[in-house]
């Protein structure tokens, strides 16, 4: 007999691999935490995709605007820095999520939204994304 609770969080770190190793880091819990030059491990197959997708496409098109969702803050911490090395500057990526405060999340939206806006990445999870968002200007989503 095994601990369903147990068995849930070896589940949990197996999904988390295919993301990235780094998710097994518990000292992980925003991007503060990283110095800008911390390296990130390879990752999981996810991470090595967006690393390689999202800055083309954020190069092949001025209007590219890019939604990622994730179910984990942390899993956004770690695609945020990731993006950071690649080279995207922190001021075209916009937070949604309960550590950023409401009035923050509204001006990340509107520059979202807006077609001269600077955001060109936001990063939801998704608890916070359910709150009705329409964002119609997001035409790139990753999940």
């Amino acid at each position: 007999d095994q601990d369903p609770v147990v068995l849930l969080s070896l589940i949990r770190s197996i999904s988390q691999c295919s993301i990235s190793t780094d998710l097994l880091n518990t000292n992980v819990r925003d991007v503060s935490t990283l110095s800008k030059t911390s390296e990130l491990a390879d990752g999981g197959v996810k991470m090595q995709w967006l690393r390689v997708h999202i800055p083309e496409w954020l190069q092949a098109s001025t209007t590219c605007r890019v939604v990622i969702f994730s179910t984990s803050k942390r899993v956004l911490f770690l695609v945020q820095h990731m993006l950071l090395q690649q080279g995207v500057h922190q001021d075209v990526m916009g937070l949604y999520c309960g550590s950023v405060s409401l009035a923050q999340r509204e001006v990340n939206v509107r520059e979202f939204q807006r077609p001269d806006g600077v955001l060109r990445v936001m990063l939801f999870t998704l608890s916070s994304g359910a709150l009705g968002l329409n964002l119609t200007n997001g035409n790139t989503v990753v999940f």
